[in-house]
């Protein structure tokens, strides 16, 4: 049996969208054809949007079928920030499905953007055209294990042979020693890690 309210974590990699994912679902159920409101809240709590999303899953039951649907940043109810459902039991599984497809993609859409530019070639030089920006710098390679949760959210788990793009770090954060960069592949997510381990 489904809890009835269930979490579903934001990735590493989804974390500098906190605040913009609740609309980023109900763009993505409503064009999967599913009926959306927006419920004002009367507190804000530790939720970051002043509203719920209310998607009613089946046309045949709306009141029965509607679930509630919420972006929380609140470590004392889950570390990791995350979406979150609630709904009659008959329709959590797909409320949790939906909530579980949409950050999968979002995941996927983002990784794959970074791939791209990433492989993009330089386009032949042209007559006054402005030349591209250079390339980014191909991917390092991990040379070591490293367990980044030891460190905290922000910092990268490392595999030996993992590949990683160097990036810039967050606005007003120093490296104070440590390198930013995108992970690459399944658990592909931006975080710190220790320049030695992929020089």
């Amino acid at each position: 049996m489904v809890p009835q309210h269930v979490d579903v974590n934001v990735p590493t990699i989804l974390r500098p969208e906190l605040g913009k994912l609740l609309a980023q679902f109900e763009t993505y159920v409503t064009k999967k054809g599913y009926i959306c409101r927006r419920k004002p809240k009367l507190d804000g709590g530790q939720h970051v949007t002043p509203w719920w999303l209310m998607v009613i899953l089946e046309s045949g039951a709306p009141a029965k079928s509607q679930c509630q649907f919420g972006e929380t940043d609140f470590a004392d109810v889950n570390p990791v920030p995350h979406l979150w459902s609630r709904g009659k039991e008959a329709y959590r599984q797909k409320a949790y499905d939906l909530l579980t497809e949409f950050v999968v993609s979002r995941e996927k859409s983002i990784r794959d953007a970074a791939l791209h530019d990433t492989m993009r070639g330089e386009p032949e030089r042209q007559e006054g055209v402005r030349p591209p920006p250079p390339r980014p710098a191909p991917a390092k390679r991990v040379l070591w294990d490293f367990d980044g949760g030891l460190y905290g959210r922000e910092y990268l788990t490392l595999r030996v042979g993992d590949a990683i793009i160097s990036r810039q770090p967050p606005e007003l954060v120093e490296k104070q020693g440590w390198e930013y960069g995108l992970l690459l592949g399944t658990r592909s997510c931006c975080g710190w890690y220790p320049p030695t381990f992929a020089p």
